[in-house]
């Protein structure tokens, strides 16, 4: 096979996997899991609020990579739907501090259950060595194709519901989730295109 016939197959396989990722681990097992209550962006939103206590709007809008009204409207409806609390921020009677509800939580259980047991019998055929080491290569591929970019310390991956404490694109990338609302929105708005 031809160098250039190689990296067509490359990317072609990066393209499904991405998509499939997406369309099938994502889309398809959250309208099953939450018998489609939840769009993918409302379950990142309460993923964040899962992961800390106490957000405001502003935070869901830099963590989702929103405006602002866009994520009051994400929040509003998971409001409605009893997913997520809010109570007055005591520092500014303005805002309203958002925190998970016991139902999000027991949501969001239930779709990272699903997901794990369809994930676990997707990798059947695979060992526990290839697994880790498709992992390391995935990141690994991640983290060049980030440092190919001039402003890679600028941008912000949208993690979503991927986000968790140890990250291997942590000291690459500007990330939404670690750093205050302001300062990680205008550096992924301001990435030069």
């Amino acid at each position: 096979m031809s160098s250039d016939a190689k990296l067509e197959r490359f990317l072609r396989g990066a393209h499904v996997f991405a998509t499939s990722i997406k369309q099938i681990l994502e889309e398809r097992l959250l309208t099953e899991a939450t018998e489609n209550r939840l769009s993918f962006p409302q379950y990142n939103a309460l993923r964040m609020l899962q992961s800390r206590t106490a957000r405001h709007v502003g935070d869901v809008a830099n963590f989702l990579g929103i405006s602002y009204p866009a994520a009051s409207k994400i929040v509003e409806r998971l409001h409605k739907m009893g997913f997520l609390t809010r109570r007055e921020d005591p520092n500014d009677r303005r805002a309203s501090c958002l925190t998970i509800s016991g139902e999000g939580a027991a949501l969001i259980k239930r779709y990272e259950a699903h997901k794990r047991t369809s994930v676990e019998q997707l990798l059947t055929d695979f060992t526990a060595e290839e697994i880790e080491a498709l992992g390391i290569t995935l990141e690994r591929l991640a983290e060049q194709l980030l440092q190919s970019e001039p402003c890679y310390q600028k941008i912000c991956m949208q993690c979503g519901a991927y986000f968790g404490e140890t990250c291997a694109m942590e000291s690459h990338v500007n990330c939404a989730h670690r750093e205050p609302a302001e300062s990680a929105l205008s550096a992924f708005q301001n990435k030069p295109h």
